[in-house]
């Protein structure tokens, strides 16, 4: 049996190849956890834009989207109005408002947990533990809450190692040589500069 993934995407080719020569190829649908794996997932950040833009409740472009054939990923066989509400905010389209408002408290390049998780598009959760392991450059307010230092390339840089397949530094224990190092010194440098 081999088995082809499209990269991180849901879409899978399976192919059986029989004893005496007989092959069986079936494309495969398989579950994903973030929106951006989806390969429609330009086609339906659009569609949700389109519908937001006509006025369409929460209610009503999930509807739409389940009648045009979208998927939510981590599988879900369709949508929810809760759903596309939390889609919209991370798209900026009507959200919920920030957590917290800017304050003085905030310096240049600086971010509530909550309003950076957001904006790198990520479970505060997340960037919560990026914060216990040391990847991130933060401090803690006069009232105990976690304050991070962002500016836009480390922003990026956020958004980029949370867009990471799932295993990736699982996988960096198993690699080889002059790749195993430089993978290793790459994170290294990544930390260095935190």
């Amino acid at each position: 049996m081999v088995v082809d993934a499209e990269g991180a995407t849901e879409r899978v080719e399976a192919r059986i190849e029989w004893v005496g020569g007989g092959a069986t190829e079936e494309r495969l649908i398989r579950p994903v956890a973030r929106y951006e794996q989806l390969s429609y997932w330009p086609r339906l950040r659009e569609r949700v834009s389109e519908l937001a833009g006509e006025g369409f409740s929460a209610g009503e472009i999930a509807e739409r989207l389940n009648t045009e054939g979208y998927r939510p990923p981590r599988c879900s066989a369709t949508f929810r109005a809760a759903a596309v509400r939390k889609l919209r905010g991370r798209l900026g389209m009507g959200g919920k408002p920030p957590a917290h408002k800017p304050s003085e408290e905030l310096g240049a390049h600086e971010w509530w947990l909550a309003d950076l998780a957001r904006a790198v598009g990520m479970p505060k959760a997340t960037l919560y533990s990026w914060i216990q392991r040391g990847w991130v450059d933060c401090r803690k307010s006069g009232r105990g809450r976690w304050i991070v230092r962002a500016d836009p390339v480390e922003t990026e840089r956020l958004r980029e190692l949370h867009h990471r397949p799932d295993g990736y530094y699982a996988r960096q224990k198993w690699m080889h040589g002059d790749q195993a190092r430089s993978a290793n010194e790459e994170e290294e440098e990544h930390a260095g500069e935190r």
